[in-house]
């Protein structure tokens, strides 16, 4: 046999060169992209410190501009209150004000630092601070030179008092006579002190500058102080804002410096990794090239034992070939050439493409030259087409390797068609498995769907009769079917957790619950059942225990019930003990043991054996005595695993047993869950409060649901506490009641003709108006599938069917008070807990609390702080509205009319705003007397609306 290779074999140019210059390009283009990736990575670091800072600044300077218009204001309402009463009944001289009036208000308003009367002349004629009126002259004093020549209002430039000797900020106002003649100049002034402290508050940076100035230029306050003239500036950011009433505004800055000093420091630490991963890489290049270069040696070397390689070719049960770098065969085993089906001489010359299956053109020249650049042994499956087209699948073991300065490729093809038929075979078996899995899981699905809906019948139509009045027998009756309605539902729920885990669609959460709380909570459920049979259950729990963790409230209940029916189950006679123990503490995590001790039967060896299995009980006889599914136990087990702990049991006959579960847990950092949020309870469903059932009144529901059954139980349940229900049989007709009414929240059932549900909810998602309107999934549909399905669509939460009546009321105040946002949004500790839990005002004539405490998030201590600022604030505001007006002052009377229509919008009270907004319209369009007449209708309605702000609070405080 001639196996003399093709001219091409020995002429080609030294491979060593082009794996060089490969190299080469290849650590430049990697470079490259390594410090232009660095370079991005500063700059975007760059913006970001910038505009970090630039929030920051912008966010200090609007909470300035709030505070420092704030106490203006005050100043300023002062100012007016005083005012009248510096003037003779006459009006026409000065003359002194009560001095007991003026110390009520600086004591209300210590920022104020007193109040002088100055005459027309400049002296001064009566001061808050001096019994005997000093002969001070204030005529040399820019603010009353402005009032001489005209100005009413004025805030000053800052001076030195003349009686007090302190830094003050002059507001003033001028005093006229009836015809407008000039009588005087009332005078307050605002300690600088307290704008500097106002600052110092908002400072979140010791290089922070905070300035106040007046809208011509002059600086009235500036923390730290102006600099020297002459002192070297820096570059700074700076954020303006304006004061809406007055003209100052606020200016906050930081130095570019402080800015980007983390920034400068990371910037260091990126620069020095780059260089390093730079230097790195070359070094490996650096030995890579060596390795190829000792590799060549090797080669050349190993040419004097080719005849050797010509044996070992011929006696290879792999088919054994060598490639030149187009794919052009040179040698060939005999194998190889039995393989495929052709003589040995036919292949020598041929191309790769002749033979192989998988790739082609393009796709199969890439695949030859990736090998020849590869770095050692590269192993990878194709298929290979014999002579007569059939193909068999092949495994390719090869290497690239040089030869009298010519680049080859050594192949060797391995038949694996046996093994590839086997792979098939068990992923056919595997998508068996799971189509046959899918298809439980749907007809668990359908079935939950199924019995859940005429269940949920039975249980809320029991619910709502034993809620009436009824002769003894008949609610023992009702009793009855409500106990056995929901054992019924435990099994479908058991059987339904047994199959979401089987599936793997069970999922653990991890939120925070008070674990006593959790634990004593599902004693009290098995009591009544422990006291029928004269039980005794009590617990054991230690007080190094952490009290609030983190973990699945729910999940860890479900296995503490099981235990606990189990034992009540097993036991006639004597106690049963619920302990836990703090097993392991692992710094933030620790380890716990549940545990629950009864004095029952107990099991032999064999019957342990045969707990915690699915469908299994301790004997036959088990369940014919005492009943049950076998599923308990299993399901527990199954949970405790999948939050990583374990189960187990210890007993022996007769005397009791103690079932155990090690649960892993998180503490829980008291400070950070946020007073005001609610804790999960162990039903996974937020706490409702007893008292906290009256902001349910009169809440506007649209209840969507196609089942008549569903509806009469829904609506009942509803309408029991006070809610306005109205129905919808489709998603067609929810969406066009939704569209003409004003609902609070939307039920919402999953399946329905014409327009089901997830259809609907992102038909209302679409439209701008009810973006933000809560709605929630009422369905039978109990599968982790369906519910996320439902939060896809765009609904909030998620209630299954049948529903426990105080989970209902629970979901829907979560959502129609705004907590579920305080929730999304992690506020922080807003007040105390039990105070509002147990004083707040629940009802206020003329208020919506529902939606006041929507405004903020549900946090019930702000709301609080609103009320009180509204009460504080408005309790005078008729008075000097209608003053404004008798003093022809329409300005003030406008701005007195539109600060309570905000204040009301605020605190939700429509009427109050309504009829504020009626009079400052009237005012603007000079329509005086009809402005009186509704401030008559106002000042009856803000009457009634403080008095019950005021009741209220006082039951709070």
């Amino acid at each position: 046999m001639d196996n003399t290779p093709p001219p091409s074999f020995s002429h080609r140019a030294h491979p060593t060169r082009r794996i060089k210059t490969t190299f080469r390009l290849f650590a430049a283009g990697l470079l490259f992209c390594l410090f232009a990736f660095a370079s991005l990575f500063a700059y975007n670091g760059y913006l970001s410190a910038i505009e970090i800072a630039r929030i920051q600044n912008n966010t200090s300077a609007k909470l300035l501009a709030e505070n420092v218009q704030t106490l203006f204001r005050l100043s300023d309402s002062v100012l007016r209150h005083l005012a009248p009463q510096a003037l003779s009944p006459d009006g026409k001289k000065l003359v002194a004000l009560d001095r007991s009036d003026v110390g009520s208000l600086i004591q209300l308003f210590p920022e104020i630092a007193y109040v002088l009367l100055i005459n027309a002349d400049g002296n001064l004629v009566w001061s808050s601070q001096e019994n005997v009126i000093p002969a001070i002259n204030y005529a040399d004093r820019p603010y009353f030179r402005d009032h001489q020549a005209g100005a009413d209002f004025l805030i000053g430039t800052v001076l030195v008092g003349r009686l007090s000797g302190k830094k003050l900020i002059p507001i003033t106002r001028a005093l006229h006579d009836a015809q407008g003649h000039f009588l005087g100049v009332i005078f307050c002034g605002i300690e600088t002190s307290h704008i500097d402290r106002l600052f110092d508050k908002v400072r979140l940076h010791a290089d922070d500058n905070i300035g106040l100035w007046r809208n011509d230029g002059v600086l009235l306050a500036m923390l730290p102080k102006a600099p020297e003239p002459g002192t070297k500036h820096e570059k700074r950011l700076i954020a303006y804002e304006a004061l809406d009433d007055y003209p100052l505004l606020v200016a906050v800055s930081q130095s570019k410096i402080s800015i980007l000093e983390p920034w400068l420091e990371s910037l260091w630490k990126l620069v020095l990794a780059t260089l390093v991963l730079a230097s790195s890489f070359l070094m490996l290049l650096r030995f890579a090239n060596r390795a190829i270069y000792r590799e060549a040696l090797a080669i050349a070397r190993s040419k004097r034992e080719s005849r050797r390689a010509q044996t070992l070719l011929k006696a290879a049960s792999d088919g054994i070939h060598i490639l030149d770098i187009d794919g052009n065969l040179l040698e060939a085993s005999e194998s190889f050439s039995r393989m495929l089906g052709y003589a040995p001489d036919e292949l020598i010359g041929k191309n790769v493409a002749v033979w192989e299956a998988d790739f082609s053109g393009d796709e199969l020249r890439t695949l030859v030259a990736s090998q020849f650049v590869q770095d050692g042994t590269r192993v990878f499956e194709t298929r290979h087409r014999r002579k007569d087209g059939s193909v068999l699948d092949v495994e390719i073991t090869g290497f690239p390797f040089e030869l009298d300065g010519q680049a080859l490729l050594f192949n060797s093809s391995r038949d694996i068609t046996e093994r590839k038929q086997a792979q098939w075979a068990v992923l056919e078996a595997r998508d068996q498995a799971e189509a046959a899995s899918r298809a439980k899981g749907e007809f668990l699905a359908h079935m939950s769907h199924e019995i859940r809906t005429p269940l949920n019948g039975v249980i809320g139509m029991t619910h709502l009769a034993l809620s009436g009045n009824l002769p003894t027998r008949e609610r023992s009756f009702l009793e009855t079917i409500a106990r056995s309605a929901q054992n019924l539902m435990g099994i479908i729920n058991d059987i339904l957790d047994f199959s979401k885990i089987e599936s793997g669609q069970l999922i653990v959460e991890k939120v925070p619950f008070h674990l006593c709380e959790m634990v004593r909570a599902k004693i009290a459920a098995i009591k009544p059942l422990a006291d029928a049979k004269g039980l005794v259950v009590r617990d054991i729990i230690p007080a190094d225990l952490p009290a609030t963790v983190i973990g699945d409230p729910l999940r860890i209940g479900q296995i503490l019930l099981n235990y606990l029916t189990n034992a009540i189950k097993f036991t006639e006679q004597g106690q049963i003990t619920v302990s836990l123990v703090l097993e392991e503490d692992r710094g933030q995590t620790f380890l716990l043991r549940l545990s629950v001790e009864d004095s029952g039967i107990g099991l032999t060896k064999m019957q342990q054996s045969k707990l915690f299995q699915s469908f299994q009980q301790a004997d036959s006889s088990t369940t014919r005595k005492y009943g049950g599914t076998g599923l308990g136990l299993a399901i527990s087990k199954k949970l405790a695993v999948l939050m990583g702990g374990d189960v187990g049991v210890e007993s022996a006959p007769m005397k009791g047993s103690v079932f155990w579960a090690l649960l892993p847990m998180q503490k829980a950092d008291e400070q950070a869950l946020g007073v005001g949020l609610p804790l999960v309870r162990s039903d996974g469903v937020p706490s409702l409060h007893a008292n906290e059932m009256a902001l349910l009144k009169g809440t506007r529901v649209l209840l969507v649901d196609d089942d008549a059954t569903n509806q009469l139980v829904a609506a009942e349940l509803l309408q029991m506490v006070g809610m306005r229900v109205e129905i919808a049989g489709d998603g067609s007709t929810a969406l066009t009641k939704i569209r003409s009414n004003d609902y609070e929240i939307v039920l919402m059932d999953m399946f329905m003709p014409v327009i089901d549900g997830l259809t609907a909810t992102r038909m209302i998602r679409e439209e701008e108006a009810f973006a933000e309107l809560p709605i929630v999934a009422m369905t039978a549909n109990a599968l982790q599938q369906d519910k996320e399905a439902c939060l896809a669509a765009g609904m909030n939460d998620f209630i299954t069917k049948p529903f426990n009546p105080g989970t209902l009321y629970a979901v829907i105040h979560k959502w129609v008070t705004g907590l579920a946002d305080a929730a999304a949004l992690e506020f922080g500790p807003m007040g105390t807990p039990n105070s509002e839990t147990e004083h707040f005002p629940y009802a206020i004539e003329g208020l919506d609390i529902r939606a006041g405490l929507r405004r903020v998030a549900g946090i019930k201590a702000l709301y609080l702080k609103m009320l009180r600022s509204f009460l504080d604030q408005q309790s005078g505001s008729i008075d000097r509205l209608r003053t404004s007006i008798a003093t022809n002052d329409k300005d003030g009377a406008i701005r007195e009319a539109h600060s309570l229509k905000g204040a009301a919008g605020m605190i939700e009270s429509a009427e109050v705003h309504s009829l504020a907004s009626a009079i400052e319209s009237r005012l603007k369009s000079s329509h005086i007397a009809t402005a009186l007449l509704l401030t008559d209708t106002l000042e009856e309605r803000l009457a009634t609306l403080l008095d019950g702000i005021r009741k209220s609070l006082a039951e709070v405080e």
